[in-house]
């Protein structure tokens, strides 16, 4: 078998251990379900090629594609499933044919489809949330919390309270409603028992990705109310909150111009590493950043503004190591970054702010496709079905196209 790329080490993969004529109903099927994935992963890869093909009626050009399946191999096996929904016959050595009707076919848009919890589990599954023991877990925390609602037996529909929710934190440009930030921690979870990452590294990145997201979220609450105001037809209560004086311990980053991409503000931020940004609190919607270079040891916003830049740009005091910018500024200097300054600007490699350029790192200063294109598609990978070895993706072939296999 195969070697599935996944396991949560939790237990082996199902699989069949005897033969079982005994059962009936929804036992027969999935005792079923387990052998034929199982023999399915033992078997041969499926192999076909994709074929296009120029027809001429009359004058009339045509053009078809589609998959054309020579060995079936372990499809036979493992009916669940089809490689292709354009299969077609292998037109290689056919020139000539009758066209049994010629129709004109209409149609249009349709909205995607519901998602069933099987669908809802593979997406967690692509994504990296959560692990067999916990997905449907996760599930059943979204139904409690009425974000989905179920119809039709495994039809989940969105609430309104999610919708509101997504909306809102969309808005706001931050990811909550994206599954990154929780795959990010789980994978850093696993390198934690890896041996690659400490507790306390992960634990420390955690807490700083969610204090800027409680900063952007309390800076830009008004985006989340109107999402809730808009699906919930209520109107939000007037709360007056002062972040620095109301919230104890909360170290809120210095504002020094507005962000006149998305609106939002441009702050001074010390990083966990020690180096410095000025960077949009929009991110990751809006990423208009500028990384100091490693030089720059401290940094502060002041009250004054440049009087040369629009927009109300704050002046900036910066140290820096000792003798880094001599002969062009002292070790401690009060410099602007609206674009008046162009000399810090070449020698620390940014562009000023509200320029429309975002930087995108921090700076190191100091398919073929054709006709009888032949290609494989793998059966699913070593294990079985709702195991850790069981599924994966159906490797792609020579032509660069495959299908895929059950999830694991």
């Amino acid at each position: 078998p195969r070697a599935g790329k996944k396991t949560d080490e939790a237990h082996p993969p199902i699989h069949p251990t005897k033969a079982a004529n005994n059962l009936s109903g929804d036992e027969a099927k999935l005792y079923e379900f387990i052998v034929r994935h199982f023999l399915a992963c033992v078997s041969r890869d499926a192999t076909g090629k994709e074929t296009t093909v120029h027809i001429d009626i009359n004058g009339e050009k045509f053009v078809g594609h589609g998959l054309t399946v020579i060995e079936r191999n372990y499809l036979e096996v493992y009916t669940y499933e089809r490689w292709s929904d354009k299969e077609i016959l292998d037109y290689e050595t056919i020139r000539e044919f009758e066209p049994t009707s010629i129709d004109i076919a209409s149609g249009g848009t349709e909205p995607p489809k519901l998602l069933t919890e099987a669908d809802l589990i593979a997406l967690m599954d692509k994504n990296g949330i959560g692990t067999d023991a916990t997905q449907a877990e996760h599930i059943e925390t979204i139904k409690s919390r009425e974000y989905v609602f179920v119809e039709d037996r495994d039809k989940l529909v969105p609430g309104k309270l999610g919708m509101a929710l997504v909306e809102g934190y969309d808005s706001m440009g931050i990811a909550m409603s994206k599954p990154n930030l929780r795959a990010g921690l789980e994978a850093d979870l696993k390198l934690i028992c890896d041996g690659v990452k400490s507790k306390e590294e992960v634990l420390a990145d955690q807490i700083e990705k969610y204090r800027e997201i409680f900063v952007v979220s309390m800076n830009n609450a008004n985006n989340l109310d109107a999402a809730t105001q808009h699906f919930l037809e209520e109107n939000p209560a007037v709360a007056n909150v002062d972040m620095a004086a109301d919230i104890p311990g909360l170290d809120l980053p210095d504002p020094v111009t507005a962000c006149t991409q998305c609106g939002s503000t441009i702050v001074l931020k010390r990083r966990q590493n020690g180096s410095w940004m000025i960077t949009c609190q929009g991110y990751p919607a809006c990423r208009q950043t500028l990384w100091l270079p490693s030089m720059v040891t401290n940094a502060s916003v002041e009250q004054n503004q440049c009087n040369i830049c629009p927009g109300g740009v704050a002046l900036i005091q910066m140290t820096v190591k000792r003798g880094s910018l001599i002969p062009h500024y002292p070790d401690n200097f009060t410099t602007c970054f609206g674009g008046c300054d162009q000399t810090i600007l070449e020698m620390f490699n940014v562009q000023r702010l509200n320029s429309g350029h975002s930087q995108a790192s921090q700076p190191s200063l100091g398919n073929g496709r054709g006709r009888g294109q032949t290609m494989t598609a793998g059966p699913p990978r070593g294990g079985g079905p709702g195991g850790p070895g069981g599924g994966g993706s159906r490797g792609p072939g020579a032509g660069g196209v495959g299908g895929r296999g059950p999830s694991g």
